[in-house]
């Protein structure tokens, strides 16, 4: 005899035939003993002869199946918090990759065309290239997560997929700051030189999106997986926006070790100490390893923990009416079936994505906010160069400018992520809509406001004065702040998606990867729209295009997003209800 175990489904069901099979249970199994939980946490014992209550009728379906099969039923109190464990681990994960995601978003295009001397022609070519490698990696990635993780023997979970990206992820990490073009010439410039270097951007492209993509994406797709409470989905948040405020510290020693090449004379070595650089992102790619590993073991450990307190049903069935599935030889035959079942699979589920009104409208503010985000991680070391060095050197005489700019810039990133900490804790207590509207609003004022000052007291004196410096360090904490409400927002239209299309499962994985395949280009987009109009060689021409391309393109972008967030109407708790009234009109209708 084999014992085995399910949990009891969350709310109400929604067959037709499960009601049906409830109220033709079999005599045989009338004088089974059911225990269930009464409202002030008491287990009460009653026989199938009683009276049906309401939470009996959630696990109808359960009843029709287990007594088909002569099987004892013992129903538990569901646990109505997720354990600290698997929250910790959640955060710690995201500490891990953003640790390594700030320094590489702040200095992989100021080393490929300052160090690695990247001409333009070559980096437009790789941007366009990228744009659509990044767009359609994330729903491939997402469709074959899901499909892991629906798998018929559960081998996987999100956490185990998540760790199998770690090791790619540090490696890639690793690969922009290697100079292979070195390797093969001297000091002469060539045409080979150029093309191994534009070899190498499109490598380090590719391969750091393909293992963040797949641990980042697995690490989303999970939140809805652990919880439907928005109030829990902000406690986790408010923890992952703590862990990523640490994970922005370590680029503090970053400026200091980082040094873009002299432009004296068309010198094209880079004269900073470069190698200290090496070893320190060396140093912490080893150490994120480490940290996504032993979030990964904290999450392992909750969800085992939780276990214990969801509803448990065991039985005894013989081991031939449980047969083992037979190990079958992976052919080309099935990679095949495999690519037709994902676009026939891919087609149709996009297809419903896009017919909800609320996804079409996250995804154009979501593409808007990936596109602010882009052009100002691109180009914010130049900025920091342009703008906030000589403005310290007039003010800040007992450090050096080097050392200040790279207080600056980490100020500015852990000032970020704590005001991420404050979203995360405010929507708690206030809908994700309303704080994300809010930030809308606060970044057009700012915008305005940089116009106006400009036109009226600084006028053509931009450099060396405080307003660029001011306008980068508020647009970039409010930018750094909302990722993990935009993550809630998005959750919420997986639960919509879950309820309209009456789905087994959460379709969480290709939501989130479908999302990522009409936003990703924006990554591309806008550090190739910036630098078509950003002189690179003349600092003294290039320096207020750039300051006038990030104010009008932040209040453009803004303005956009304020305008599609109107007609955005998953706003706070009203999706969960939907959820649960939807539930329970369909049992009912089943009891009836």
């Amino acid at each position: 005899m084999k014992k085995f175990s399910s949990t009891s489904p969350k709310g109400f069901g929604n067959s037709d035939e499960g009601g049906e099979n409830f109220n033709d249970l079999d005599d045989s199994n009338k004088n089974t003993t059911t225990i269930i939980a009464s409202k002030s946490g008491e287990e009460i014992a009653i026989d199938n002869e009683s009276i049906i209550t309401d939470d009996t009728k959630n696990s109808y379906e359960e009843k029709a199946f287990l007594d088909h099969h002569d099987v004892e039923l013992s129903i538990s109190p569901k646990s109505s918090s997720i354990q600290t464990a698997t929250i910790g681990g959640y955060a710690l994960t995201i500490l891990g990759t953003q640790m390594l995601n700030h320094i590489f978003n702040s200095y992989y295009v100021e080393t490929f065309l300052f160090i690695h001397n990247l001409p333009y022609n070559y980096f437009y070519i790789g941007q366009f290239l990228f744009a659509i490698f990044n767009a359609v990696n994330d729903p491939l990635f997402g469709y074959i997560s899901d499909e892991l993780i629906n798998d018929k023997k559960k081998r996987y979970s999100r956490q185990r997929l998540m760790l199998f990206g770690a090791p790619f992820l540090v490696i890639s990490f690793l690969l922009p700051w290697i100079q292979i073009r070195g390797l093969f010439e001297g000091d002469q410039r060539t045409g080979l030189g150029d093309f191994i270097a534009f070899v190498q951007f499109i490598c380090a492209l590719f391969f750091w999106d393909t293992s963040f993509t797949w641990l980042v994406l697995n690490h989303c797709a999970l939140l809805p997986e652990l919880t439907e409470s928005d109030k829990e989905k902000g406690k986790i948040s408010t923890a992952v926006s703590t862990c990523s405020v640490l994970g922005s510290l370590f680029l503090l020693p970053t400026f200091i070790l980082f040094e873009r090449p002299s432009q004296d004379q068309g010198n094209s070595k880079y004269t900073g100490n470069l190698n200290y650089f090496r070893i320190y992102c060396t140093c912490l790619a080893v150490l994120s390893f480490c940290i996504i590993y032993f979030g990964n073991y904290l999450i392992n450990r909750g969800r085992a923990q939780s276990l214990t307190n969801t509803p448990v049903v065991a039985s005894e069935v013989s081991d031939e009416e449980v047969p083992e599935a037979p190990e079958t030889r992976f052919t080309f035959r099935h990679l095949l079936y495999i690519i037709k079942n994902y676009l026939l699979d891919f087609f149709s589920i996009f297809k419903q994505l896009i017919s909800l009104k609320n996804f079409d409208l996250f995804v154009a503010v979501n593409f808007l906010n990936i596109f602010s985000v882009a052009l100002f991680d691109s180009f914010k070391v130049r900025y920091i160069r342009n703008y906030v060095q000589p403005w310290m050197e007039d003010n800040f005489s007992l450090f050096t400018s080097g050392n200040m700019a790279s207080i600056y810039l980490t100020v500015t990133t852990f000032t970020s992520e704590s005001c991420a900490v404050l979203n995360s804790y405010l929507s708690i207590r206030f809908p994700a809509y309303s704080l994300l509207r809010n930030t809308f609003i606060l970044r057009c004022v700012i915008s305005i406001i940089c116009l106006i000052a400009v036109a009226i007291t600084v006028q053509e004196r931009i450099i060396g004065s405080a307003l660029p410096v001011l306008f980068l360090f508020c647009n970039m904490i409010i930018l750094g702040s909302v990722g993990r409400l935009l993550e809630i927002a998005l959750s919420n239209v997986v639960d919509e998606d879950y309820v309209v299309f009456k789905r087994k499962e959460k379709n969480s994985g290709n939501t989130f990867g479908i999302n990522a395949l009409l936003t990703k280009p924006a990554y591309s987009l806008a550090p190739s729209v910036a630098a078509l109009f950003v002189n690179q060689d003349k600092v003294e021409s290039g320096a207020s295009t750039l300051f006038y391309l990030f104010v009008v393109g932040n209040l453009v972008c803004a303005a956009l997003q304020l305008v599609f967030w109107k007609f955005y109407s998953l706003k706070g708790q009203q999706q969960t209800t939907n959820n649960a009234n939807s539930r329970e009109s369909s049992a009912a209708e089943n009891c009836h």
